[in-house]
C-alpha cells in the first residue's frame, strides 16, 4: 500500500520531525502534524483524494519521535486543548447538509445580498444541524458516540456517550447519555451522577443545570447546589452573579446569596465591574457588590470607556463616572435638543453639556466632541487647540484626520496642519507610519512629509495596506518604485481573477 505523509505549510527546524516522518510513513497510511505539543494525527485504512484529504479509516495519535500514544482506533479526534485533553468519537460520519437545510438557506438567501450575513447564516444552520462538533482537521461531523482522551495515552472517558462538552472549563466537562447529563473532571472522575435534563459549561466556578422543566439551579465544582429554583442564573465574575425569578433580576455572590438591595426588570453586559440594569424603561448602573452606582434614571446608557460613560436623560444627555456622580445637565424644552458632556473617574466635569456628539476612543485620553463643528479635548477638560473642523477623526500616532471643504488632511496635537487638506478620502489609522490616502479615484500611501511612497494606482485601500505590510515583512523600505507598485497590482489582480475562476473551473486547472 502506498504510504503518505502530509506536512503543514510551516516547516519546523527539528530533527524529531524527520524521525517522525520516517517512523510514521512506514507504519501508517497518512499522518499530519496537528499541534505545537509535537503531536501527529495518523490514519490507517482511510482513502486519500488527489488533494491529500483523508476520509474514512481510523485515527490515532503519535508524538514527534514516533512513539505511539494511541494506535488508530477512533473515527474522529478533536483539537487538543491547553490541558492536553481531546474528545474522541466512534461511529460518526462527516457531516453533509440535508436537503431541508439547503431549502431553508435558499429561502433566506432570496432576501439577503450581504455575503457576510449569508456566510454567518450558513454556518449557523450547519452548526445547529450537525451538532456543532469539528474534528482536528476542521471537518464537521455528526452521530456516533463521544468520550475523552489525553496526550498521556489515557482514555479519560470511553467513547460511549451521546454528547460531551467540546472543551473542559474550570477543569470540568459535562457528558450526556441518552437525554441526561452529568459532569466529570480531567482525570475521568465523576463529579455528579448523570441526572440533569439540562447542563452548561462551568464558568467562574459554577454551572447552570436543571433537574426538571425550566427550573434551574447553580452547582459548584463539587456538584453541590449553591442556588436552586429560578428562571435563569449564572456567574458573571468569581464572586458576582445574577438570578432571574420570572423576570425579576437580583444579584448574588459566589455562595449564591442575594446581595442586591433592589430588583430589576432586565440586565445588560457586565464589563469592568459594572453592569447596566433596567427598571421599567429606565437604565442605571450596578457595581459588582450588588449595590446601585446610579438610580435607574437614564433613557440611554453606554458601557464605561477609559473611566467615563455617556448617558442620556429624558431631556438632555450627561456623563457619569463609576461612582454615579453626575455632571450638570443642560436644560432643554425638547428631547430633540439633547446635549452631552464628559466627566472623569473623580466625577469632575471635563466639559459643559453643550455637545451633540461625543466620541471616547478606547486607546486614547483625547475625546472628540461636536456641536456645529468637531473639536478635541483632553481628560483635564481643556481644548487641545482652538481650531475646529466640519468633521474630525481620533488621533493615531499623534495625527488626526480632518475634513473641510470636501477634502481630507491631517493635523497634529497642536492643531497645525501637517498634511494639507487635498485628498478625497483617507484611512483613520496610519499603517507602519504611512497614511493611506485617495487622490481623485485611486488609493496610494504617503509619508509624514506628504510624499508618495506608493503611487495611487489602486481601486481598493486594502490593497495599499497589504502592500505596506508585505514590504515591511520582506524588509523592503518605502518608497516603492512605480514598477514595483505596478507588479504588485498585476499580481493582486491575477490573484483575484484566479480566486473568482476557481469556483468555476477548479484549482486543478491552474499551473504553478
Amino acid at each position: 500500500m502506498k504510504k503518505y505523509l502530509l506536512l503543514l505549510a510551516v516547516l519546523f527546524v527539528a530533527p524529531t520531525l524527520v524521525m517522525a516522518q520516517s517512523d510514521v510513513s512506514e507504519k501508517y497510511d497518512w499522518a499530519q502534524y496537528i499541534t505545537t505539543n509535537d503531536i501527529w494525527l495518523v490514519n490507517s485504512g482511510g482513502k486519500i483524494d488527489e488533494f491529500g484529504n483523508i476520509s474514512g479509516g481510523l485515527f490515532g495519535i503519535v508524538d514527534g519521535k514516533g512513539n505511539v500514544i494511541f494506535e488508530p482506533q477512533f473515527s474522529f479526534v478533536s483539537p487538543i486543548d491547553s490541558l492536553g485533553v481531546f474528545w474522541v468519537n466512534s461511529g460518526a460520519k462527516e457531516y453533509s447538509p440535508s436537503k431541508q437545510l439547503e431549502a431553508v438557506f435558499a429561502n433566506y438567501a432570496n432576501g439577503e445580498d450581504d455575503p457576510m450575513k449569508l456566510a454567518h447564516k450558513r454556518d449557523e444552520l450547519e452548526r445547529e444541524e450537525s451538532g456543532g462538533y469539528e474534528d482536528a482537521l476542521g471537518r464537521r461531523i455528526t452521530g456516533g458516540k463521544y468520550g475523552y482522551a489525553n496526550i498521556n495515552g489515557k482514555i479519560i472517558i470511553p467513547a460511549l456517550y451521546t454528547k460531551v462538552a467540546e472543551n473542559f472549563s474550570d477543569g470540568l466537562a459535562w457528558i450526556q447519555k441518552g437525554k441526561k447529563y452529568g459532569y466529570v473532571d480531567v482525570m475521568g472522575n465523576s463529579i455528579t451522577p448523570i441526572q440533569y435534563m439540562y447542563a452548561e459549561d462551568f464558568c467562574y466556578g459554577a454551572a447552570k443545570v436543571s433537574l426538571k422543566g425550566k427550573s434551574y439551579s447553580l452547582i459548584d465544582a463539587s456538584g453541590s447546589i449553591i442556588l436552586e429554583g429560578c428562571s435563569d442564573c449564572g456567574m458573571l465574575d468569581d464572586n458576582f452573579g445574577f438570578v432571574n425569578n420570572s423576570g425579576s433580576y437580583s444579584f448574588i455572590n459566589g455562595l449564591g446569596k442575594v446581595i442586591s438591595s433592589q430588583t430589576y426588570n432586565g440586565i445588560g453586559f457586565y464589563k469592568d465591574g459594572v453592569i447596566i440594569c433596567r427598571q421599567g424603561r429606565k437604565l442605571g448602573y450596578i457595581g459588582n457588590d450588588g449595590q446601585p452606582i446610579t438610580p435607574c434614571m437614564f433613557t440611554k446608557a453606554d458601557d464605561f470607556t477609559n473611566g467615563v460613560a455617556i448617558v442620556q436623560l429624558s431631556e438632555a444627555d450627561a456623563v457619569i463616572n463609576k461612582k454615579g456622580e453626575q455632571l450638570r445637565v443642560a436644560s432643554s424644552s425638547s428631547s430633540k435638543n439633547t446635549k452631552m458632556g464628559v466627566i472623569d473617574y473623580s466625577g469632575l466635569p471635563i466639559t459643559d453639556f453643550i455637545y451633540t456628539k461625543i466620541y471616547v476612543p478606547s486607546d486614547s485620553s483625547i475625546c472628540l466632541v461636536s456641536d456645529s463643528a468637531t473639536r478635541w479635548i483632553d481628560y483635564s477638560g481643556n481644548y487641545l487647540f482652538e481650531n475646529s473642523y466640519k468633521q474630525g477623526l481620533p488621533f493615531f500616532n499623534g495625527r488626526a484626520g480632518v475634513y473641510e471643504n470636501s477634502k481630507f488632511g491631517f493635523i497634529n496635537k497642536a492643531g497645525d496642519v501637517v498634511i494639507p487638506l487635498q485628498y478625497n478620502d483617507i484611512l483613520v489609522e496610519w499603517v507602519e507610519d504611512f497614511a493611506v490616502v485617495k487622490n481623485e479615484d485611486k488609493w496610494g500611501a504617503i509619508n509624514q512629509f506628504n510624499e508618495y511612497v506608493i503611487t495611487p494606482l489602486f481601486d481598493n485601500s486594502q490593497d495599499v495596506v497589504d502592500l505596506i505590510k508585505q514590504s515591511k515583512m520582506n524588509n523592503k523600505s518605502l518608497p516603492l518604485t512605480l514598477r514595483e507598485v505596478q507588479v504588485f497590482k498585476i499580481k493582486r489582480m491575477n490573484s483575484k481573477i484566479r480566486h473568482s475562476l476557481n469556483s468555476i473551473i477548479g484549482d486543478e486547472y491552474w499551473e504553478y
